[in-house]
């Protein structure tokens, strides 16, 4: 390696550790998620109402998501 990539890892490795650390501790403290565990398995639920959507395609599309993701 030379001395340019090896002064690139010294500075980029620690960076990208420190935005992942952020990051994660960022979602992890969010007050709009609220995690709770029951008989297992976590469940996430929101505690601000979505926006409306104006698209009604969009808003189709959504909709079939959303059934899709309550049967399962």
């Amino acid at each position: 390696m030379s001395v340019t990539v090896k002064a690139r890892l010294l500075w980029v490795l620690p960076l990208v550790m420190v935005g992942s650390w952020m990051a994660v501790r960022t979602l992890a403290a969010s007050p709009a998620l609220l995690v709770s565990s029951r008989a297992g398995s976590a469940r996430v639920v929101v505690a601000a109402a979505a926006p409306q959507v104006s698209d009604p395609a969009l808003a189709r599309l959504i909709n079939r998501f959303a059934a899709a993701a309550r049967n399962q």
